[in-house]
């Protein structure tokens, strides 16, 4: 894209100009750093600081070499992410001693330490932007999830008894399927059987219920026949009274 080739050489651009300012002049910015160099000497252990160099100037000068390196390499294109990462290690030992606003007393130099803090820390963000910009390609946590998934599709598949479920499904399908037919048999049969209990049952309950009605139907017509007087001259009682007034 035509604005990360112009976006990166102007973010790395003052990196070149102050690489080349820390190998060429490395006496003003060593006077800062002295106090941070004796501290890294004294607190380093013992068998690795007899080679650490005590000039701060020397650090000066390692520092000012890998923002030179980086800043051309993010400017250029080559390796632009490692390169982002590498000027922002580089930027934050300068912030915190050249610019440590907070400890100078003198207002109008507070001032300007203090711009010049904040102007590190906006090119800060724009560094650690550019040090994740993968240019539309996948990044590296998408690939490492994609692996993951890949490789446990691939052991599921590696390992005996494991199906993908569409074929578990056509498996258990037609494993139903076939008890299904293996039950139809014993089912009809189970039914002839009741079928046949059933209709003796019905036939030999049938036989009773008109046993019971035949009784009770006798039994009931005599009490209609001997009621039926009492009712009849209640009826005509009633009648002669009602008529004759």
């Amino acid at each position: 894209m035509l604005v990360r080739h112009i976006a990166r050489p102007m973010l790395g651009s003052i990196f070149i100009v102050a690489g080349a300012d820390g190998l060429s002049h490395p006496e003003a910015s060593a006077r800062a750093a002295e106090p941070l160099v004796q501290s890294l000497v004294e607190s380093a252990p013992e068998s690795a600081g007899r080679y650490l160099p005590r000039d701060p100037q020397t650090y000066v000068r390692i520092h000012g070499a890998l923002q030179l390196a980086a800043g051309l390499a993010l400017a250029s294109g080559r390796f632009p992410r490692v390169s982002a990462w590498v000027l922002a290690s580089t930027l934050v030992p300068p912030t915190l001693i050249d610019q440590a606003f907070w400890r100078q007393p003198d207002p109008d130099l507070k001032l300007q330490q203090k711009t010049h803090f904040w102007k590190n820390i906006s090119i800060l963000g724009g560094l650690i932007i550019a040090g994740i910009d993968t240019e539309g390609r996948p990044g590296l946590s998408w690939r490492t999830r994609k692996a993951a998934g890949d490789a446990v599709a691939a052991i599921s598949s590696a390992l005996p008894g494991v199906e993908p479920a569409s074929h578990s499904l056509q498996a258990k399908a037609a494993e139903l399927g076939e008890v299904a037919r293996e039950k139809v048999p014993e089912v009809a049969e189970y039914a002839r059987e009741r079928g046949a209990q059933l209709a003796e049952t019905a036939q030999r309950r049938g036989s009773q219920l008109a046993e019971i009605a035949s009784r009770r139907g006798g039994e009931l017509a005599e009490r209609i026949s001997e009621r039926g007087a009492d009712v009849a001259s209640a009826a005509e009682s009633s009648r002669r009274r009602w008529f004759t007034r």
